[in-house]
């Protein structure tokens, strides 16, 4: 029963990631809609200020959410969030000029951001090891299914000829799942370990019980709490500073680990298709209800590969060689789009539906050709280089016991025999319970 109402706890947070991936894929939809683009008549450098504005407000709320997590809570920040996110999309969906469209992206951006750092956290803080890796997956699962809403709402609304309906409808949805996530947090248990640096550690008990209790495993989660609290006394001996962070030895392994895992989810080359992928298909010669149709059949295909992964695989192979395979094949495929456009370049005369897609298409291979492919080859080897030489498997592991990887220094015991890892307890107490 624990593991279930974990379960449904870190799928109700992962609302955030629903909005991070609706927010992300609506936009591409809108900026091609006939009634927008009659309304707005934007130029190539608004667009692509409406669709950058979004990473920046991301960034700042990023930047934002671990004081805040720190400060009111992990639930208190996803209600915070949640509650900005409904404002900036509201603004979104009834903006009359374009800066009203740019400053709603710039506040919904701003807390998806907060919204991408701390669901991952909350989720990552009340799992239990053996399915952490499931239970944070739901994030990714969620972004994926938002993707999915987002394009098919935008394909359904483009059938609504001649009305603002086409691009209000897709921009006000957003505002029913953020207006949702801000009732969940209700009902949401505040994180364990939240609790325990809170100085409320009966709480905390409470929460361990109610989330990963069986009815069997009481010196598991006694071992839990206690791992738990005896890591937050070791984290108020040593303040860290961003500055410590920054400069000293000690703490760069945790920088470098959180900041690389990032930059390289970004290097992929999936945004190019999330964001424009429309433009692409318009300047291509696609028109009308097609453009939309390719857009969400993309969607559906990266759900449905993430929920196999979570489901069948990141529990059972760990983190690290996911990572790796996962890039050098985006980098295979990419190398082999690289060199079928190299062979097969379009030829001057090639007739499209008008002459100014002709001239993109044109623009788009005097200036790249099939180069720009190769710029994320490179990237994707690098990332499976970076994580095979430097990146620790974490499979298993308690956020505590994660320490272990990069510092010589274990929480102190929790028996008055050596203690024992949760991992370890776990595979005895599975056991036991197969011997029954």
């Amino acid at each position: 029963m624990g593991l279930v109402i974990t379960i449904i706890c870190a799928l109700a947070a992962a609302v955030g990631g629903f909005l991070f991936g609706y927010d992300s894929g609506v936009i591409s939809e809108t900026l091609v809609q006939e009634t927008f683009i009659s309304k707005f008549n934007l130029s190539s450098s608004q667009e692509g200020g409406i669709v950058s504005v979004f990473a920046a407000g991301a960034f700042f709320g990023a930047a934002m959410a671990g004081w805040l997590a720190d400060r009111y809570g992990r639930v208190r920040t996803i209600f915070i969030g949640a509650v900005i996110c409904t404002n900036g999309c509201a603004l979104q969906a009834s903006g009359q000029n374009f800066v009203m469209i740019l400053f709603g992206r710039l506040i919904a951006g701003f807390s998806i951001g907060q919204l991408s750092m701390i669901v991952p956290m909350y989720q990552a803080e009340i799992s239990p090891p053996k399915h952490r890796g499931f239970l944070s997956g739901l994030q990714q699962q969620m972004i994926g299914l938002g993707f999915i809403a987002s394009n098919w709402v935008g394909y359904g609304s483009a059938h609504v000829k001649g009305s603002a309906f086409q691009w209000r409808f897709p921009l006000a949805v957003q505002c029913c799942f953020s207006i949702m996530l801000i009732v969940f947090t209700f009902f949401l248990p505040e994180s364990p370990r939240y609790l325990v640096k809170m100085n409320r550690g009966d709480e905390a008990k409470q929460v361990l019980r109610r989330l990963h209790y069986d009815g069997k495993n009481d010196d598991w989660i006694n071992l839990e709490y206690s791992e738990i609290s005896h890591q937050i006394q070791s984290e108020r001996l040593v303040q860290v500073s961003l500055k410590d962070l920054l400069l000293q030895k000690t703490y760069r392994p945790y920088l470098a680990l959180g900041c690389l895992t990032q930059i390289f989810s970004q290097c992929t080359g999936i945004n190019v298709i999330n964001y424009y992928g429309p433009i692409m298909y318009k300047i291509l010669g696609y028109t009308g209800h097609k453009i939309f149709l390719l857009q969400s059949i993309y969607g559906v295909v990266g759900p449905i590969a993430n929920f196999f992964f979570i489901t069948c695989i990141i529990d059972r192979f760990g983190r690290k060689r996911p990572l790796i395979y996962g890039s050098l094949g985006l980098a295979t495929v990419l190398l082999i789009e690289c060199i079928v456009n190299t062979k097969y370049e379009p030829r001057d005369g090639v007739a499209t539906n008008k002459n100014a897609q002709s001239t993109g298409l044109a623009m788009i291979w005097l200036a790249t050709k099939s180069r720009y492919y190769l710029l994320f080859v490179v990237l994707n080897v690098v990332s499976a280089t970076t994580v095979f030489l430097f990146f620790p498997e974490t499979k298993g592991k308690t956020l505590e016991e994660m320490d272990k990887l990069f510092t010589d220094q274990a929480a102190p015991p929790t028996r008055e025999n050596p203690p024992q890892s949760i991992e370890k307890l776990s595979i005895e107490y599975l056991k036991d319970i197969g011997k029954e």
